[in-house]
């Protein structure tokens, strides 16, 4: 993490009394180290304001917490109604200091490969960070935001969700040039009752998106070919079988490991491609990732053949 100063990191929802750099933000306080904030979350087995003294000593800078901690000097720590929301608010602190294009990917399946994807068509152009593994909570995002350099252009950021509003706060975080929406599930109709209530918090994540952004959505899935979408203005669907599609792929072989197929694009006509992997849905996640960077502006043949460096 790139040092910043703890007054600019916790802008939002803290004044620290005592400033300083700080250049690492953690959870656990087995990885606490020096100059370092700890978010002391009440979790289901462990409860981490026991851990906040220990942290201290460890070189923690400040505790951020839901309730007082009596074996922790008031100055050093920041009592919150919601310790996970300071994260996200200290990931978009550290966002802004970064002018870099977000690319958020969200759906109830797909998005971890869908990343992927996205990373092989757009990292060849310049450099790009993306979500270690499937980190896209109010935790896991705001750790990759840590990560980046000034160096980086792009980043592929995964967006996960339990409730509505979860993806609208972490949108708002990154801030995101450009989004996908991979699908509409049923996993999580237990919370949200219904595939509508599902299809309106994954429609959150254009909240932090201005008007000239770029969203793609999944032309084949039943709630998404239909959505009346406004915002941003520029709103492309990709399929297989949704013949209506600005993106679609046809004449799919599958040989070996290996699929080849015509991305058919009413922008950019026809585009032969191969990934080193099989099955529709595969195609499906590509297509998707072509669609998002082409519609950036970038050369469409050579996002078709980036495709090939899917891992």
């Amino acid at each position: 993490m790139n040092a910043i100063l703890l007054s600019q990191l916790v802008k939002g929802f803290a004044v620290p009394k005592n400033d300083c750099y700080i250049n690492h933000v953690t959870s656990d306080s087995r990885d606490v180290v020096e100059n370092s904030v700890f978010l002391a979350i009440r979790g289901e087995r462990v409860n981490g304001e026991n851990y906040a003294a220990s942290a201290i000593e460890k070189g923690a800078k400040l505790i951020v917490t839901e309730n007082h901690i009596d074996n922790v000097p008031d100055e050093m720590q920041a009592i919150v109604p919601n310790v996970l929301d300071a994260s996200i608010q200290m990931g978009a602190n550290v966002r802004d200091t970064f002018d870099i294009d977000i690319i958020g990917v969200t759906g109830s399946m797909g998005k971890t490969t869908t990343k992927e994807f996205i990373y092989a068509a757009i990292s060849p152009f310049a450099k790009t960070v993306k979500t270690l593994g499937n980190r896209n909570n109010e935790l896991g995002m705001p750790k990759t935001i840590y990560g980046f350099t000034q160096d980086d252009r792009f980043a592929v950021l995964e967006m996960g969700m339990e409730a509505l509003g979860d993806v609208h706060k972490l949108s708002l975080a990154a801030r995101p040039k450009a989004a996908v929406i991979t699908c509409i599930g049923i996993s999580h109709l237990e919370r949200l009752k219904t595939r509508d209530n599902i299809l309106k918090a994954k429609l959150e994540i254009v909240d932090g998106m201005d008007e000239n952004g770029v969203l793609v959505v999944n032309g084949d899935d039943e709630y998404l070919s239909k959505a009346i979408i406004t915002h941003p203005a520029n709103v492309y669907r990709y399929g297989i079988e949704n013949t209506l599609a600005d993106v679609v792929a046809k004449d799919i072989e599958a040989v070996g490991f290996t699929t080849t197929f015509t991305i058919c694009d009413k922008l950019y006509g026809e585009i032969r491609c191969t990934i080193p992997t099989v099955g529709n849905h595969n195609v499906m996640n590509a297509l998707c990732a072509y669609t998002v960077v082409s519609r950036m502006g970038f050369d469409a043949h050579t996002v078709a053949a980036n495709l090939a460096g899917y891992t």
